[in-house]
């Protein structure tokens, strides 16, 4: 498809009285956009299980990427949130049963996040919903272009990434 066909179909999806002249900008546009429709169907999976679209994040993360829990330092840095917001976002967790503190043996003044047995069978259950809802929204599309956007993507956030030096993920 050529530049200024594709042009026009983004003015249109967008719904945009004119075409975006910057191709990088129709980029942005149509990402964020992309971002909020399927950030929006997340959270509403979610809110069927009582969780929001962070507390999700940090489940999955001690479910899949520990075995033996993560301080609330290292959970910040992996989900982008400051410390102060992952202290609160524990907290609610925990007084709901999903996660637990335990102080670490070699040194009693850290602690770490587990999650819990509630916490587990909680994500198991969002999760099931949630990939259910990728997999539908991504129906149609080929593998093909799928790993050409993902490409894509990973070389804005690689650019990104140099010009800011950090992780642009949340």
């Amino acid at each position: 498809m050529n530049e200024s066909v594709l042009r026009g179909k983004v003015q249109k999806y967008l719904g945009f009285p004119r075409a975006i002249s910057e191709p990088g900008h129709e980029l942005v546009m149509i990402l964020m956009c992309a971002a909020r429709t399927i950030g929006a169907a997340a959270r509403a999976a979610f809110r069927r299980f009582r969780l929001t679209e962070v507390q999700f994040n940090l489940l999955m993360l001690l479910k899949y990427q520990t075995d033996g829990g993560m301080t609330q330092s290292e959970l910040s840095r992996l989900i982008l949130v400051n410390r102060a917001n992952v202290t609160g976002l524990v907290d609610r967790l925990e007084r709901d049963g999903y996660v637990e503190r335990r102080a670490r043996p070699a040194d009693r003044r850290v602690h770490v996040v587990r999650i819990t047995a509630r916490g587990r069978t909680a994500i198991h259950g969002a999760e099931r919903v949630y990939y259910r809802q990728i997999q539908e929204i991504q129906k149609g599309i080929d593998r093909a272009n799928k790993c050409t956007t993902v490409q894509t993507l990973m070389l804005l956030c690689d650019i990104l990434r140099e010009r800011h030096g950090k992780r642009t993920y949340a």
